[in-house]
């Protein structure tokens, strides 16, 4: 098995990382100190690699980082910051090791996304308990915080770079998405206050996954290095919520506005989490409805920056437009 140095880290070599995956697979094996072979896995929408494979009596999943949107919306150091923080949660992806300055992170299969399960039952009730969980978590830690207006500011950044040298048919679409992150931000300013809290900013489907196996044993290392033999956590029956690249301590709203666009949840039932019993019910369907147009909003930014990235995205950025139009009507009624 290869050895590579231990100081090989950072930005930079993450970028390295993600053009040659099979260093990470390397990296991976030789801290399980054993020669797993890994599948690549379908990553549907996200711009970072997934690998699967099996050891001793344990499925894992490997993901090797993109660095392509990293410092936009995503933040290693306060994802790992807060995957540590939240891993007894029954919720949390079991973590075997995070080496986010090499850009790759090994965790326990968490199972299938329920967008790919067929599952029965309503699964509205286990999600208010995990989004109540979520709005109990409080840090004070500048680290921990999302800076939204950092966030905003960047995409401005990202835009005028990227109008530089485009195509002129692109430049127009840049021309309304800029617009519409200019009234994404002025809808922010509306946006009631909460008590802040931990917000998982992109609860959605194919972030949920649901374990129906048996319980499973952590034969890794814990992130000192330790072995973990005897450590145990059962994820039978459990959902488990992945993807904490873009959370952090922000507005409950975001999260709120998602269970009721993609879980069909109630403002009655969201009335009933810790961050909005003090709510009515009109000031609940007011923040509701702004929080999801902010949301849509993003989600489309985000797409879009994506696709700017790319040296063919011209097509698919045409495509956006209609979405960006419509969005900027609704916004302005």
């Amino acid at each position: 098995m290869s050895e590579f140095p231990a100081d090989w880290s950072g930005a930079e070599f993450s970028g390295w990382i993600f053009a040659m995956p099979e260093l990470a697979l390397s990296f991976a094996n030789q801290y399980l100190e054993t020669e797993v072979v890994w599948h690549r896995l379908s990553t549907g929408d996200t711009s970072n690699r997934l690998y699967r494979g099996a050891c001793l009596d344990q499925q894992l999943v490997l993901r090797v980082n993109s660095p392509g949107l990293a410092g936009l919306a995503v933040d290693r150091v306060r994802e790992a910051r807060l995957l540590e923080w939240i891993q007894h949660q029954p919720w949390a992806p079991q973590l075997l090791r995070n080496d986010w300055e090499r850009g790759w992170c090994l965790m326990s299969d968490a199972g299938k996304s329920i967008f790919d399960e067929d599952l029965h039952g309503d699964l509205r009730k286990p999600l208010l308990s995990i989004v109540a969980d979520l709005q109990r978590f409080y840090s004070a830690d500048p680290a921990l915080v999302c800076d939204y207006q950092l966030l905003w500011e960047r995409y401005r950044l990202i835009y005028a770079h990227c109008c530089k040298s485009a195509p002129r048919s692109t430049v127009k679409a840049i021309e309304l998405f800029r617009e519409l992150l200019e009234l994404s931000w002025e809808k922010m300013q509306l946006l009631p206050k909460t008590v802040p809290c931990l917000v998982h900013h992109n609860l959605h489907p194919k972030n949920l996954c649901f374990n129906k196996g048996k319980e499973f044993n952590n034969r890794g290392r814990s992130n000192n290095g330790k072995r973990a033999n005897n450590e145990r956590r059962s994820n039978k029956g459990q959902l488990t919520l992945l993807d904490w690249e873009h959370a952090g301590i922000g507005s409950a709203w975001f999260d709120v506005a998602s269970l009721r666009r993609h879980f069909s949840l109630t403002s009655g039932q969201i009335g009933t989490l810790p961050a909005f019993r003090d709510y009515s019910s009109l000031q609940l369907l007011e923040g509701l409805a702004l929080a999801d147009w902010i949301n849509a909003s993003l989600d489309l930014l985000w797409l879009s920056v994506k696709e700017l990235q790319q040296d063919n995205g011209t097509g698919k950025l045409l495509a956006m437009v209609a979405n960006t139009v419509r969005l900027l009507e609704e916004g302005q009624r």
